[in-house]
């Protein structure tokens, strides 16, 4: 006889291997999900960093980039770094220096050879010719914060020395800026989880469901930008009117705050030395481009219009009283001080203007406490861009004379950003001891061409044709053409590429025997096209003919770098050794030459002379 038992402790357990396997399901359920897209070659991927298309051995930024932030490529605008070409590989004696930010950064108007980029480039070759220094830009218009914070790993990943940052301008208006059409819709958290997530395919995935089913308005916005000539600060500004100590602003002082905090966090971490710049901005010359609208400043812009200023900074003070958040009236009480000579007080209302501006097109000064305070926290190089270009100008304010705008540099305004973190870089010591080079020839050395300035001013031009210069778009006067250079700048804006119109440059200036502006383009060619060694001893020729050893031995130096056993290149280089009374190296770049052509005539001819003056 047999008994039933039903006792729960003899009833047969599930393996423990079954609850792991219940657990982990979902998740290998995704793999193979995420496995099956990628097989297909479904979704996207845009890495900082590209192969540059037919140039073995050699990186360039993505042209693409800032499709990375977008569910669809054709809503992103039309912004991309600069082409700089740099080694895949580092060499061992080069000191690499990356460059971040936003259009400021870039260069805009000019592009790259206005920018720090260029701008550095082109000083460094007299301050310290012997060095190896690469410079990569990865600035560009319309990012902020989150494109620093989200690059900073990939940057690391090519070894720089050193990092230099200038950004905060598009915080609020740039790609995910908390007022920007191009924000995402849960705040800091969801953007820091979308970076984290947007090269996943399952995401990009799910993302392209939502935004089908759930969210029409993508598809309106993009139907909306095709086809529309607005400038993208027209485009860009979603919240007209981010008020201080608003939840938007103080979302915007947030996100900044920590995704610096982020990327300085990182750099220490790697080690990586980052000199990184106060903000400046037109103080002067920009009037606030939105204001408190029930602040009544009529009578005061009256008075001021007058020039009456004693009469109108009495008002400006009762205005400022009645309407405390009015940036108006503190821009026209601002001014007032200024046309009597009350700098300090001017300054003073200068910033509460801009402070107060409803349209976040400009950072707030407090952008600059919160860079100074977590560049030191980080041991980053606290740069004080703003304070140099001030004490530069006639009125110790940054007005017209430095800026285009509310916030671009001109000529002159990207001279003096440079010239505050090559103060530093001197200072630090951080690529050793330079050269003397006088202010006057750092100035004359700008690797701007006339064209290069003409195509600037038309693009200004065309920006502050539109929205929010002016509240409807106005045309814009053609350029004529009444020269050379007006003639090339028409070809640049009707979309000649920039090396045909630059090529076409150089042999212009050399037909017309205008020799140092052959050799400046020519110099400028060659930084484009670092890898060839034919544009720098072309350059080197030019210098050469005007007498400039200087640029001369740093160009004769490339082209040898590139092709060591080309026999004329280092005849060139040490005849240029010679001219520079550096015997010793003359004789052994002879002595090279000889060595690869043994009873080389030239080579045997010079270094017969040379031994001979010994």
């Amino acid at each position: 006889m047999t008994t039933k038992r039903n006792d729960k402790h003899s009833q047969v357990q599930p393996p423990k291997i079954f609850y792991v396997i219940l657990l982990l399901f979902p998740f290998i359920l995704l793999g193979l999900t995420e496995a099956s897209l990628r097989a297909a070659g479904y979704g996207y991927s845009y890495p900082l960093f590209i192969e540059a298309q037919g140039i073995s051995g050699y990186l360039q930024p993505n042209p693409n980039l800032i499709k990375r932030y977008f569910h669809k490529p054709q809503l992103a605008p039309d912004v991309s770094p600069d082409t700089v070409l740099f080694k895949q590989q580092k060499p061992q004696d080069s000191f690499r220096i990356v460059i971040q930010g936003g259009s400021t950064a870039a260069g805009f108007p000019y592009g790259r050879f206005g920018s720090l980029t260029g701008m550095l480039q082109q000083r460094f070759k007299r301050l310290y010719p012997d060095k190896n220094i690469e410079i990569i830009s990865t600035a560009m218009a319309s990012v902020n914060s989150y494109t620093l914070r989200d690059t900073v790993r990939e940057i690391i990943k090519i070894q720089p020395d050193l990092v230099l940052i200038y950004a905060g301008h598009n915080e609020y208006l740039g790609v995910m800026g908390v007022g920007s059409v191009y924000a995402s819709n849960g705040g800091h958290l969801a953007n820091l989880l979308f970076l984290a997530l947007k090269e996943v395919r399952v995401f990009q995935l799910i993302q392209q469901l939502y935004y089908a089913m759930f969210d029409p308005q993508a598809e309106e916005f993009e139907n909306q930008g095709a086809g529309q000539s607005q400038s993208l600060m027209a485009k860009v500004a979603k919240e007209k009117n981010i008020a201080m100590s608003s939840p938007l602003y103080q979302a915007g002082i947030s996100q900044f705050e920590d995704n610096l905090r982020s990327i300085l966090s990182d750099y220490q971490n790697a080690n990586i030395k980052v000199l990184i710049s106060s903000l400046a901005a037109n103080e002067v010359g920009q009037a606030p481009f939105a204001s408190e609208k029930n602040a009544d400043v009529s009578a005061l812009q009256k008075v001021f219009k007058s020039g009456q200023f004693k009469q109108s900074i009495i008002l400006g003070k009762t205005a400022i009283n009645l309407y405390p958040n009015s940036a108006d009236a503190h821009y026209l009480l601002a001014k007032s001080f200024l046309n009597v000579g009350q700098i300090s007080q001017a300054k003073e209302h200068f910033i509460r203007a801009s402070d107060l501006d409803l349209l976040r097109f400009r950072a707030p000064s407090e952008f600059n406490q919160i860079i100074r305070q977590l560049s030191h926290q980080y041991q980053a190089s606290w740069v004080d861009a703003q304070t140099f270009i001030r004490e530069h100008t006639q009125s110790g304010l940054i007005g017209n004379q430095v800026m285009f705008e509310h916030l671009h540099p001109n000529k002159q305004g990207y001279f003096l950003l440079a010239e505050a973190f090559i103060k530093s870089i001197v200072q630090q010591q951080l690529l050793g001891s330079p050269l003397l080079v006088t202010h006057q020839q750092a100035w004359q050395d700008i690797p701007l061409t006339q064209v290069d300035q003409l195509y600037a001013q038309f693009k200004i031009a065309n920006l502050t044709a539109d929205y929010p210069f002016t509240s409807t778009p106005q045309k814009v006067v053609p350029i004529k053409n009444q020269n050379f250079e007006s003639a090339m700048t028409l070809k640049r804006i009707n979309g000649e590429p920039w090396l045909a119109i630059q090529q076409k440059m150089l042999s212009h200036y050399q037909s017309k025997n205008k020799t140092a502006e052959a050799a400046k383009v020519a110099g400028i060619l060659f930084d484009a096209l670092v890898h060839n060694a034919q544009i720098a001893d072309v350059a080197r020729r030019l210098y050469v003919d005007i007498q400039d050893m200087s640029l001369a031995y740093y160009y004769a130096k490339q082209a040898v770098n590139l092709m060591p056993e080309n026999i004329p290149y280092k005849l060139n280089f040490a005849q240029i050794l010679y001219n520079l009374k550096r015997d010793d190296e003359a004789i052994a770049e002879l002595k090279a030459v000889l060595k690869l052509q043994p009873g080389h005539p030239k080579a045997t001819f010079y270094l017969e002379q040379l031994n001979a003056n010994k």
